[in-house]
């Protein structure tokens, strides 16, 4: 009996494991060759770089925190100047916007 409980109880943590390795797993890394990086300088937060692009992008300023905090793997958003972050921005948007308000 006290072998059973032993081997029950090893089970049980070993499927345990397998369903939080099963839920964590998210796929793919997404492709972020396409976005654009941003150094972060003195004083400088997400949330500013949030407010600088915002007529560029569609996400609301939560929105862009919380993307740039998962696909730049970052578990607090304290950063130091010279931090480099990917933002939600793709390079070609930039660039169209850039010209779009040229032309103007």
């Amino acid at each position: 009996m006290e072998k059973f409980s032993f081997v029950y109880i090893i089970s049980f943590f070993f499927v345990t494991l397998l369903g939080v390795l099963a839920l964590s797993y998210t796929g793919e890394r997404q492709d972020l060759s396409n976005y654009i990086e941003v150094t972060i300088h003195e004083g400088e937060s997400i949330w500013n770089i949030a407010e600088q692009y915002e007529s560029v992008y569609g996400l609301d300023k939560i929105e862009f925190i919380k993307w740039v905090e998962e696909n730049n793997d970052l578990t607090n958003l304290t950063l130091k100047p010279g931090d480099t972050v990917v933002i939600p921005i793709e390079k070609k948007m930039l660039y169209n916007n850039h010209l779009l308000a040229k032309e103007k």
